[in-house]
Formats: structure tokens, C-alpha cells, sequence
């Protein structure tokens, strides 16, 4: 059985007694693998020997820009690059308001992710595997629509491999307007008195004076 071809040995042929060097290259695949290289005599029985060369795994890689400029409050596109060679990924768009960690809906930012150019779905084996025998590249883009919240969004965009590593890329979200309305703007009451209901809706933080 021929060696893979990403061993290397030099020299193919010779005679008598000669060192031959196996030469393996970097490797970034998740899973270990090993080749077989044959020596084989040229005559008379062609007795042969088999030297087995086990190369380890490069562990789980996961990279990920660290950041990217903010997005306009009337909404944009944003991409951001990484690598990893997990078998799966897990990816979410986290932001910050009035203090409170928040997961961004889709129907403020809609996020897709390709790796090696083809959509991925979170948290789901990568169709063939690539990332068991070599790093692959991935590209999540996140379309924003226009900033539904009323002050400026700190984002953390976040990648989580099959291993649980996690990496950020962080970004903000700049704020949209600000919005209040009441459901009565005006209130009646008998000389007896008495308690009525207004219900605000709004988008920020408010007080009543």
C-alpha cells in the first residue's frame, strides 16, 4: 500500500545499507493520523518492511477577529472571519442594555455561517468533516436591521467549539431613537376619587414627574 501524500521520503530508491529521511508537514486536522511507508527490495523474493509513521492531532483550533467598527443605527452588514477544526460550531450575537446581558434576536440582526464556503447550522456536525484532517475557514455574516433599542449596544459576537472553547468578536450596535407612547392622554375622575391604568409602552428607560 502506497504512503500518503503527505509524507515525504528521500531518497525513493537506493542500495546497501542507506538512511532514508520521512519527512511529515505541519498539521492542523483535529484527529490523529498515521501512514505507512514500504521498503521493498528489487530482487529475488522482494522481501519488503513496513515502517508505520503516527502523526499527533493539532488539538482544537478556533480563531475569530477580535473586533469590528460599529454598526450605524439605521442598520448594515458585518463580516467576520475565523478557523477552527471543530466538528461542529456554535455562534450567537449577545449585547448589553440597562446593564442586562441580552441574546440579539434574529429580527434585529440575522446571522449565517459558511464554512469553506458552504452554510453551517449551529450546533451541527459539518457535513464531511473537514476539521478532522485539516483546519477549515469560516465566515459569519450578521445583517443588522436598524437599532430598535435608545442608547448605543455593546455586542459581543461569539464562537464556541465542539471542545467548549469560546472566542469574541466585539462591536457595537449605535443607538436608534428613542420611543414613549401612552394608550390615554387624558383621565377622569369623580369627586370620589379612585385609581386608573395607563399603560406605557417604550423602548427606554423612563420616569414619571
Amino acid at each position: 500500500m502506497a504512503k500518503a501524500a503527505w509524507c515525504t521520503v528521500a531518497p525513493m530508491t537506493g542500495k546497501e545499507n542507506a538512511p532514508i529521511n520521512i519527512t511529515l508537514p505541519v498539521y492542523t486536522g483535529r484527529l490523529a493520523r498515521n501512514t505507512s511507508v514500504t521498503v521493498t527490495n528489487k530482487n529475488g523474493t522482494k522481501p519488503t518492511k513496513i515502517i508505520t509513521s503516527n502523526q499527533a492531532s493539532a488539538g482544537n483550533i478556533l480563531t475569530l477577529d477580535a473586533t469590528k467598527p460599529d454598526v450605524p443605527k439605521t442598520g448594515g452588514t458585518v463580516t467576520i472571519n475565523g478557523t477552527s477544526n471543530s466538528s461542529k460550531l456554535k455562534f450567537e450575537l449577545w449585547g448589553v442594555f440597562v446593564g442586562i446581558d441580552m441574546l440579539i434576536p434574529n429580527d434585529v440582526c440575522n446571522i449565517t455561517v459558511k464554512a469553506n464556503n458552504t452554510a453551517i447550522t449551529y450546533d451541527t456536525i459539518i457535513a464531511g468533516d473537514p476539521g478532522a484532517s485539516a483546519k477549515y475557514n469560516f465566515v459569519a455574516t450578521l445583517v443588522f436591521k436598524g437599532s430598535p433599542f435608545p442608547t448605543d449596544i455593546p455586542c459581543s459576537f461569539k464562537v464556541i467549539d465542539d471542545a467548549e472553547n469560546e472566542k469574541q468578536c466585539t462591536l457595537k450596535m449605535l443607538a436608534g431613537a428613542s420611543t414613549l407612547s401612552v394608550d390615554k392622554t387624558s383621565l377622569n375622575f369623580t369627586a370620589a376619587g379612585g385609581t386608573q391604568t395607563v399603560n406605557i409602552t417604550s423602548n427606554d428607560e423612563w420616569s414619571v414627574s
